[in-house]
């Protein structure tokens, strides 16, 4: 997406202002936390706001602020490691039922983006705005058993990732569980498979997942490699 220069820094601004200023204050719900490894990973946090549009309906709003990184390989530029710092609001709908929940929407991203070849020695630095979308399912298949489906996109780096997560309860503190994950861009995707232990609190208003595994990726000049992961995610419902 294309923004005008002298835009650009009155968007980032007011964005990050509303990012910052609503971070923890009067949100329902609050998601934070890392994954990933040496040369791929995120961290995050989000805060959710809920306008009920009835017992089963709501919109959300959730500003969120995140740190990405990870390299991509090609046969012109070599190895290139990216770095991508961003600050988003998204706007959407959500669905509670009592086997179900969903969630969808899109969002407004600003990402400054900067690029370091290794082969080249050269880094090129810019800030990009644009649109995000994000959805997630939620299926209760038995007292005991869940799935969670999720996936995202961001337009402006061409990032995207989904993950399919299958979760047992143990006992009314733990759960245990596996996921599969698939993400990337242009230049690199990564499967990735490990095994998660999840800690809840306070009959689930808070939870604590610690997840494990082992990571492949395939670049675009053809190379590959693997390389272990490991992420923290707190949840928590005001």
């Amino acid at each position: 997406m294309k923004i005008h220069r002298a835009s650009i820094p009155r968007i980032c601004c007011a964005l990050i202002a509303l990012v910052l200023f609503t971070l923890p204050c009067a949100a329902q719900e609050i998601v934070t936390g890392f994954e990933g490894g040496p040369s791929t990973g995120e961290g995050f946090i989000t805060p959710i706001f809920s306008v009920p549009l009835g017992s089963m309906n709501a919109i959300t709003i959730k500003p969120s602020a995140n740190y990405l990184y990870y390299d991509e390989r090609n046969r012109v530029a070599g190895e290139t490691k990216i770095t991508a710092p961003s600050a988003s609001l998204g706007v959407g709908y959500r669905f509670t039922g009592n086997e179900v929940t969903f969630d969808i929407g899109p969002s407004l991203e600003v990402i400054w983006q900067k690029k370091k070849s290794t082969t080249a020695k050269l880094t090129k630095s810019q800030t990009i705005i644009g649109a995000g979308f994000a959805a997630d399912l939620f299926y209760q298949m038995t007292n005991a058993t869940s799935v969670n489906l999720s996936g995202s996109y961001d337009e402006p780096n061409r990032y995207y990732w989904s993950r399919g997560t299958l979760k047992q309860k143990i006992t009314d503190l733990l759960f245990l569980g596996a996921d599969v994950t698939y993400q990337g861009s242009t230049d690199v995707h990564q499967w990735s498979t490990g095994g998660l232990v999840e800690l809840d609190f306070d009959q689930g208003a808070t939870a604590l997942q610690f997840r494990g595994g082992y990571g492949w990726r395939s670049f675009a000049d053809g190379t590959n490699d693997q390389r272990p992961y490991a992420g923290l995610t707190l949840y928590h419902h005001f």
